[in-house]
C-alpha cells in the first residue's frame, strides 16, 4: 500500500520538530544519567523519555507475545502491506508439524503474496483471503473470515480463518488467525445427516410432526399431517394452528399452549380432537417440547402426535364389552374365577370370593388347586393331572362335573357342581380355562330332605294300607317297625306300652336291633327315675313329641350313647301314641343323620303315630263291638248268636 505525502512546508517543519525532540531527549538523558523515565512540561504534562519508552515496549511486547502464544489458534502479525512480523507458538508447532518450516517461520514474508500464488483451483481460497486481508488493511471491513479444508495425507482438517485490524486509522496491520474446526466441521457434517435422517423419519412415520412458532402460526408440519387431515403444505403454513385445527369448543388450548411455552411439566402430554379439511374429528394423544435458539430463548413450540382414534374406538368398545362382562359375572349367583395354564387364578367375580371365604384381593393369583378337591373321596391325594379342570385345558373341552367339594379359606368345603371350558386367545391357542361353580348344599339338603320326607310318606302310606287288614296289637307294631326301617330307611324302630296302672312299661316291638338290646330299655311316665329324663319317657309324661337331633350330645342319653352311635343311629325322635286321651306307648325312630328331624318331617311324624293310635283304637273298638255281639253286657255269658253260631 502506497503511503499518504504531506505538502513539502509542513514535511520540513516536522523534520524540523522531530529532530529538535530527539536531540532534546538525549540531552536529558545525559543529564540525568539514565536515572530519571520522565519529565514534566510547563503545564505539567509527563513525557516518558526513549529508554523508558523502549523498556515499556518491550515489556508489551513480552506480555503480548506470551498472550498470543497461549492460544490455541495459528497467529501471525501482519504490517500494513501484509508482510508478517510476528507468529505465535501455535504457528510454528504447526510448520514444525507439517515440514513447513522456513527462515524465520515465515517472518517478513508478504502474507497477501503468497496467498496471491496459490492456483485458482485450490480449496483454501488463497485468492479469496488475500482480497480479504487487503479490504481489513485498507479499512474498509472491520473483520474478514473463511472456511477452508487443508487435508494431510494422514487425515481431513479444516481450518478457519479470521482477520483482524490492528489499531489504526487505516490499520496499523492486521492479526491474522488459522484456527482448527475439523472436530466442529465433522460434527456440522453428522448434525446435517442427522437432521436429514431425522426429517426423513418425520416424512415417513405415522406420526404427526409439528412445530409452532410463539404465536401459534405452523412452521413446519410432515406428509402424514396433512394427509391425515386432506390439507396442502401451502395451505397450512404461515396458519393459526389453533384456529384452523382445533375444535372450536376446545375454550383451554391457549392456556394449554402458555403452559408449554413456560415449559411446565402438565403440558408435555395430552390429548385433544383436532378438525380435518372434511370436517371429521380426530382424537390425537401429544407429546410436546419447547424448541429454543442457539442463546437458550424459547422461540416455539415442537410437537409428535400420535393418532388414537380407532384405538379409542377400540378402547371404548371393549370396556363396554368388559363392564357387560363385569355386569353379567357379577349378575349371576355362580361363582366364577380363570385360570391360566399353570392353574393361577387371573379373574373371578363377587361371587367366587363370597363362597369361598376370601377377598377379591387374595383369590388373584391364587392356585385354583387350593380351593378344590383336596383328596378324593376315599381320602387319598387327588393328583393335579387327574383334575377336570386341567384336563379341559389339556384337550380343550367343556366338562361338567355334578358332584365335587370345593374348600373354603377357613378349612370347611361344600358340595359344588361345576363347568370348566378352555380359553383361546386370537390365535385359537389355549391360554387357560374357566371355571364357574354353584354351591348345591341347598339343593343337596332339599333333595334330602325330599328323600326322607318321600320315606316317611312311604311309612304312613305302608302302615295306613296295614291299618285296614290288621286286627291284633302285636302285629300292628311288629309291621309299623318294619316298615319304618324298610321304608323309611330309619336305623332303628320299637313301639313300647305302658301299663295304665303302674305307669312302667317295656318295648314290645322292634326292627333293625337285637332282641337282648330292647330289652334292656325300661320306659316310665313316673318323675324321679333314672329313665324318666329319656326322649321315650320324656315323650309319654309330656304326650308331646320329643326330638334329640345329636345323640352324641344328649345327656340322657350317655349310657347308651356309645352303644347306638356303633349302630349308625346319630339322632332320635319319640312320638307318643294316644287312645282315647290316654297313654297308650311310645314309638322311637332312630336315623343315621345329625339334625334329621326337622319341623316338617316331625309333623309327618307325628302324624304317623296319630295314624298307629288311630288303628289301636280300631282294634280296641273292633274287639269291644266283636265281645257285645256274642256275650251279654250284664251277666257276660254267651248270648243266642254266639249260642247259634256254635251249635
Amino acid at each position: 500500500m502506497t503511503p499518504i505525502k504531506s505538502p513539502p512546508d509542513a514535511g520540513e517543519e516536522i523534520s524540523a520538530l522531530i529532530e529538535t525532540l530527539h536531540e532534546t531527549e538525549q540531552r536529558l538523558e545525559e543529564l540525568t544519567a539514565g536515572e530519571v523515565d520522565a519529565v514534566a512540561g510547563r503545564d505539567g504534562r509527563s513525557f516518558l523519555l526513549r529508554r523508558a519508552q523502549d523498556q515499556l515496549r518491550h515489556a508489551e511486547a513480552a506480555k503480548q507475545a506470551a498472550i498470543l502464544n497461549a492460544l490455541p489458534a495459528h497467529i501471525a502479525l501482519l504490517d500494513p502491506h501484509g508482510r508478517i512480523i510476528s507468529v505465535n507458538e501455535a504457528w510454528r508447532q504447526f510448520a514444525d508439524a507439517n515440514a513447513l518450516k522456513g527462515p524465520g517461520y515465515g517472518i517478513g514474508v508478504n502474507y497477501m503474496d503468497i496467498c496471491d500464488h496459490t492456483p485458482a483451483d485450490d480449496p483454501s481460497g488463497g485468492h479469496q483471503v488475500a482480497a480479504g486481508i487487503r479490504s481489513v488493511l485498507s479499512g474498509e471491513v472491520m473483520r474478514f473470515s473463511f472456511e477452508y479444508p487443508c487435508h494431510s495425507p494422514i487425515d481431513q482438517r479444516w481450518f478457519s480463518l479470521l482477520v483482524t485490524p490492528l489499531a489504526g486509522e487505516p490499520p496499523n496491520g492486521a492479526v491474522v488467525m488459522h484456527l482448527d474446526i475439523t472436530e466442529q466441521h465433522r460434527g456440522k457434517e453428522a448434525l446435517r445427516e442427522l437432521e436429514r435422517r431425522f426429517s426423513d423419519m418425520l416424512g415417513n412415520i405415522e406420526l404427526i410432526s409439528l412445530m409452532l412458532d410463539l404465536a401459534g402460526r405452523i412452521t413446519y408440519c410432515n406428509d402424514y399431517l396433512l394427509r391425515l387431515t386432506g390439507w396442502r403444505l401451502e395451505e397450512v403454513m404461515g396458519q393459526d394452528w389453533f384456529k384452523l385445527f382445533v375444535p372450536p369448543e376446545i375454550e383451554d388450548m391457549s392456556a394449554h399452549f402458555a403452559a408449554l411455552l413456560a415449559n411446565l411439566p402438565e403440558a408435555w402430554h395430552h390429548e385433544n380432537e383436532i378438525l380435518t379439511r372434511s370436517g371429521e374429528r380426530r382424537l390425537i394423544r401429544w407429546n410436546n417440547s419447547v424448541l429454543r435458539s442457539g442463546a437458550g430463548d424459547v422461540i416455539g413450540t415442537a410437537s409428535i402426535g400420535e393418532d388414537i382414534t380407532e384405538r379409542r374406538i377400540y378402547q371404548e368398545s371393549l370396556r363396554r364389552n368388559e363392564e357387560q362382562t363385569r355386569l353379567i359375572l357379577e349378575s349371576v349367583g355362580d361363582g366364577i374365577y380363570g385360570i391360566d395354564l399353570k392353574g393361577s387364578i387371573f379373574f373371578k367375580n363377587s361371587g367366587a370370593a363370597k363362597m369361598l371365604g376370601y377377598s377379591p384381593e387374595e383369590l388373584l393369583g391364587m392356585f385354583s388347586h387350593d380351593t378344590m378337591h383336596h383328596s378324593r373321596k376315599d381320602g387319598s391325594p387327588y393328583p393335579i393331572a387327574d383334575c377336570p379342570v386341567h384336563r379341559s385345558m389339556r384337550y380343550g373341552v367343556v366338562r361338567r362335573i355334578e358332584d365335587e367339594v370345593f374348600w373354603r379359606k377357613d378349612g370347611s368345603s361344600f358340595p359344588v357342581e361345576y363347568t370348566t371350558s378352555p380359553i383361546r386367545n386370537d390365535q385359537q391357542e389355549l391360554i387357560g380355562a374357566v371355571v364357574a361353580f354353584r354351591d348345591i348344599a341347598d339343593r343337596k339338603n332339599a333333595e334330602s330332605r325330599i328323600r326322607r320326607l318321600n320315606r316317611v310318606h312311604a311309612v304312613r302310606s305302608g302302615i295306613n294300607a296295614l291299618i285296614v287288614r290288621v286286627i291284633e296289637h302285636d302285629e300292628l307294631f311288629n309291621e309299623a317297625c318294619r316298615i319304618a326301617v324298610e321304608a323309611g330307611a330309619f336305623k332303628m324302630a320299637w313301639i313300647g306300652v305302658i301299663d295304665p296302672e303302674t305307669l312302667d312299661g317295656k318295648v314290645v316291638a322292634w326292627h333293625g336291633v337285637e332282641q337282648a338290646y330292647v330289652e334292656n330299655i325300661r320306659l316310665t311316665v313316673r318323675d324321679g327315675t333314672p329313665e324318666s329324663d329319656r326322649p321315650a319317657c320324656r315323650a309319654l309324661r309330656s304326650m308331646q313329641p320329643v326330638i334329640c337331633n345329636d345323640i352324641a350330645k344328649e345327656p340322657s342319653l350317655i349310657l347308651r350313647r356309645d352303644d347306638l352311635l356303633k349302630k349308625g343311629c346319630k339322632s332320635v325322635g319319640c312320638f307318643p301314641l294316644m287312645v282315647a286321651g290316654r297313654r297308650e306307648g311310645v314309638i322311637a325312630l332312630f336315623a343315621s343323620q345329625v339334625n334329621f328331624f326337622d319341623h316338617e318331617e316331625t309333623q309327618l311324624l307325628l302324624e304317623l303315630a296319630g295314624d298307629i293310635s288311630f288303628a289301636l283304637d280300631h282294634i280296641e273298638k273292633e274287639k269291644k263291638l266283636n265281645y257285645l255281639a256274642y256275650y251279654d253286657l250284664l251277666t257276660g255269658l254267651a248270648n243266642r248268636n254266639l249260642f247259634l253260631e256254635r251249635t
